[in-house]
Order: C-alpha cells, then sequence, then structure tokens
C-alpha cells in the first residue's frame, strides 16, 4: 500500500534533530503563502506548540474540515451575502454563481447551494480560502467548531 502525505510527512519530521526542526519552523514563519506557522501556544506540557494557519487544521482524517462540519455550517452560518462577495472577490464564484446563490431565498439554502455547486469544484485551496473567510466573519462559530 502506497504511503500517504501524512505518512511521508510523519517520517521526515522525525528524522529532523531539534536544530533542523527549529530552522524548518522559522521557513514556515518568513513565508508569505499557506503553509505557515501563524502563532505559537503553550501546551499541556509546557512545551511551545505551533498553531498552524487554514491549510494546516483544513484537513481532519482525510476529510476537509468544511466537509466534516458541513451540516453545522450550513444551519448556523449567517451573512452569507457577505461571504459570497470576498469568494466572487478571489475568483472562487463566478458572476453567474454569484448571482444564482445570493438570490436564494435563505442563509441555509445559499450555504447547501455554495457546497453543492463551486465548493465541489474548487477543491481544497477554495475550501482553505472559505475557511479563512469564515475565520475571519464567523470567529466565534469557527473556534466552537475548532474545539471539536
Amino acid at each position: 500500500m502506497p504511503k500517504t502525505v501524512k505518512d511521508c510527512l510523519i517520517e521526515t519530521f522525525e528524522d529532523l534533530n531539534e536544530e533542523q526542526f527549529k530552522k524548518f519552523k522559522s521557513k514556515l514563519i518568513d513565508r508569505k503563502g499557506e503553509p505557515r506557522i501563524v502563532s505559537f501556544s503553550s501546551g499541556q506540557t509546557g512545551e511551545s506548540q505551533p498553531t498552524y494557519g487554514p491549510s494546516s487544521i483544513s484537513i481532519v482524517n482525510e476529510k476537509h474540515f468544511l466537509d466534516v462540519h458541513r451540516t453545522t455550517l450550513i444551519e448556523r452560518v449567517n451573512n452569507v451575502n457577505s461571504i459570497l462577495d470576498r469568494l466572487q472577490d478571489k475568483g472562487i464564484l463566478n458572476s453567474v454563481s454569484y448571482s444564482d446563490i445570493s438570490t436564494l431565498p435563505n442563509d441555509h439554502n445559499k450555504m447547501r447551494a455554495l457546497y453543492d455547486g463551486p465548493l465541489k469544484s474548487c477543491g481544497n485551496k477554495g475550501k482553505d480560502d472559505l475557511l479563512s473567510i469564515l475565520q475571519e466573519l464567523q470567529p466565534y462559530l469557527m473556534d466552537e467548531l475548532m474545539k471539536k
């Protein structure tokens, strides 16, 4: 059975000594794009633990974070038109999709249409962009879901 990306990463990180790992973290912090370490927080052991940007938290058991929490997000996300505006600005939504989704009668239907249409075709990069937007516009909901 071929190795997964996760298996390869674990194997690679196990081979790094402390100095090499420190250099690796420094390079991630300096990156402008993803993946990059955003900040450090204290873990239960008292050691400094990295807190990562969207793409590193977005995959949960081989499923994207947004797919894992699909039902909750459809039920609880509000002000979807603001989200649609930002997705269109990023090029994830074209004007036809934007128009079709924004004219739906309520936020539940808009989120469902977003999942069933553009999010299916945009892949993990588009989902990571939506995750970032949700973290910005719906911080309390996203914090709650990330703790689950």
